[in-house]
This record gives structure tokens, sequence and C-alpha cells, in this order.
């Protein structure tokens, strides 16, 4: 046991030292993105966190030989990935995939024709690549986890809208919004988040991303058609509208709180 303890107080020792250097190495790197951002240079360079990681890896002598190396910063992104495979299956499953489902129901009731769903649908498409760039640089200032909190809370709010809408025109109208929230909280903003919190981790787990999202048609077709045949097509949207304020939000707020890989801005800044 008196092993055991002189093990554990050497731990605690190296782990004291480690804290004092992760300062300081912070604090050199805060320096540093103050200088490029008097100079008007980006301060988060991609390549140089890569970079930085690989010759880490590189040059340990083990036991943490590179592939662990690598591996324990990957880890570090698995529970986010993981949150946003939910979220994005059901961003993708409700806001794209759903619409082809519901959409005859839609048409009975509102007495128009597909051809005029579709194109508000594809309105939609194109209003959102419209706004992306401001929505983009929203990602830029605020963060693009704290974008996805405040969409999945607007897109709850417009398909809740759906849910009510007295006629085509508000219908029209709420289906366009959602396709143009839905820039804030689909691929573009995951993948800016996932960029914002694992640096040089992030194009991996991006690829792993997509494949958790694969899942959403696979899914929400099947599901989509029950639904609508218990529920209605009004039914089935509210259930959406419960599943983006029930899940996806809490899940988008939960990542918003994660700290950024290389705490005040560790890697960033060099």
């Amino acid at each position: 046991m008196e092993d055991l303890r002189q093990l554990r107080d050497a731990i605690d020792t190296i782990d004291g030292k480690l804290l004092g250097l992760l300062n300081d190495r912070a604090r050199l790197a805060q320096e540093i993105g103050r200088i490029k951002e008097r100079n008007g240079r980006p301060v988060y360079a991609p390549e140089r966190a890569e970079q930085l990681m690989r010759r880490l890896a590189e040059k340990s002598a083990g036991p943490l030989d590179a592939a662990a190396c690598l591996a324990i910063a990957a880890a570090r992104l698995l529970p986010v990935v993981l949150a946003l495979g939910v979220t994005q299956v059901i961003g993708y499953g409700t806001l794209y995939y759903a619409f082809a489902i519901l959409a005859p129901s839609v048409a009975r009731e509102f007495e128009t024709s597909l051809t005029v769903l579709y194109a508000i649908f594809s309105m939609g498409l194109l209003a959102g690549g419209l706004v992306a760039p401001k929505i983009g640089a929203w990602m830029d200032r605020y963060g693009a986890p704290r974008i996805m909190t405040v969409g999945s809370l607007a897109t709850a709010a417009l398909i809740g809208g759906l849910v009510g809408a007295p006629n085509l025109t508000i219908f029209a109208a709420f289906a366009i919004a959602i396709e143009v929230i839905g820039v804030a909280v689909l691929y573009d903003a995951a993948f800016a988040t996932l960029a914002f919190l694992g640096r040089a981790q992030a194009r991996r787990a991006i690829t792993h991303l997509t494949l958790i999202a694969g899942f959403a048609s696979t899914i929400f077709w099947p599901l989509t058609g029950w639904l609508v045949e218990a529920l209605g097509w009004r039914g089935t949207y509210a259930v959406f509208a419960a599943l983006h304020f029930l899940v996806a939000l809490p899940l988008h707020a939960w990542i918003a709180l994660r700290p950024r890989d290389g705490a005040a801005a560790g890697s960033a800044g060099e």
C-alpha cells in the first residue's frame, strides 16, 4: 500500500506541474491571438492545430504512441458527435424527408396540388441558401453551438405554427421560414460546431456525423407514414415540434456549454 500511495503522490505532483504548464501555454496562446487580431489575421488556423496534434503524437516516446494520442483527442468529441447525430437525424427527418410523406394530406386539406406544395418547399430551400451567409456570420460571432440552440427553439415554434395554419398562405409562410431557420440546425451549423469545438479532430468527427445522420431517411420515412395515418398531418407536425423542443434543444444547449478544444484559445491562437 505504501508503494501505491507513493505512486499516487507522484501522479498528483505531475498533475500540478501539468496544470501550471497548460496555463502558461494558454497565456502565450492568448497573446498570439491578440497579435493576430491586431494584424487582421484569423485567430484560429485549422491546419496549424492539426499539425500541432500530429507533431505531438509523433514525438511521444510512450507508453502513449501516436495512435493513442490522436485517439485521446478524438474521444473528447465523441459525446458531441453522438448528440449531433441525434439532432441531425431529427432535423433532416422532420425538415426534409418528411415533407414528401406529408404533402398529399396537406394538399387534400387545402385543396391544392402537390406541385404547389413542392414549389413552396423549393422556395424555402432557396431562401435558406440566400440567408446562409448571414447565419454563418452569426456563427462566427456567437459560436455555432449557440446558434444551433436558438435555431432549435425557433424551429420548434415554427413547426408549431404549421400545426395551426388555417390556410395555404399561412402554411407556406411557416414552411418557408422553417427551411430558412433550418440552416441554423442542419449540417452547416453542425459542421461548424465540430470545427468550433474539435479543431484538429473536426474532419474525422464530421465523417462520423454524416454516417449517423444518414439514417434520417431510414427512420423518418416509415415513422412519418405511420404518424400521418395515426394522427394526421397536423398531429405529425406536433410530434416533430416536440422532438425539436424536448430533444434537439436540450442537446444543442448542452453542447453550447462545453468548452472549446484548447480552452482559453489554447491552440487557436498559434
